[in-house]
């Protein structure tokens, strides 16, 4: 009868892992930083020349500015989840809980989207049942909402449509959807 005992352990020194991981996130949250002002001065500049400050542009060259604004305000938005991710891993994220109308929401989202809709040949339609106010962070869901949209427009085809229903899921509840 031969056996075997004992314990076998096995360790690892993870320091540098942890430090190239530090380094990184570092890097991550300062170029986000460093990208955000030069973003936010195309914007401003963009936003201007859609505005007529130049006077009024020929009609391709105002919905080439108006295309370069969505986009400048999207990679605005992707720095700032960036920033965000960085404040949700260090705990730093603050949700606010507002009473807010659920119509209103879909109609900024849907709004901020149209041109890239519309560059994209793809129908955002409204299907909004009556609904109640919801509470919540007004940025939060306004990005989420942000996002499917987003998605669902550069995931569809030219001449798709793209359905954003609200309805009343239970009392008290709002569903979304991007269909």
């Amino acid at each position: 009868d031969h056996r075997i005992s004992g314990v076998v352990g096995i360790a690892t020194d993870i320091t540098e892992r942890a430090r190239i991981e530090r380094l990184k996130n570092e890097f991550v949250s300062n170029m986000s930083h460093e990208l955000r002002t030069p973003l936010t001065s195309i914007r401003g500049s963009l936003g201007l020349l859609d505005g007529g400050v130049a006077g009024q542009l020929p009609g391709r060259a105002h919905d080439l500015v108006k295309i370069a604004l969505t986009n400048t305000e999207r990679l605005i938005r992707l720095v700032n989840d960036i920033l965000d991710l960085d404040k949700i891993e260090t705990g730093r994220l603050d949700l606010r809980s507002d009473s807010l109308d659920p119509v209103e929401l879909a109609d900024h989202a849907i709004a901020e989207l149209a041109a890239y809709a519309e560059a994209s040949g793809v129908a955002l339609i409204r299907e909004f049942s009556p609904t109640s106010e919801v509470r919540g962070d007004r940025d939060r869901l306004l990005q989420v909402l942000i996002n499917l949209l987003s998605n669902a427009i550069k995931f569809s085809k030219p001449g798709d449509s793209i359905r954003l229903e609200i309805d009343l899921a239970r009392p008290g509840a709002v569903r979304f959807a991007v269909c």
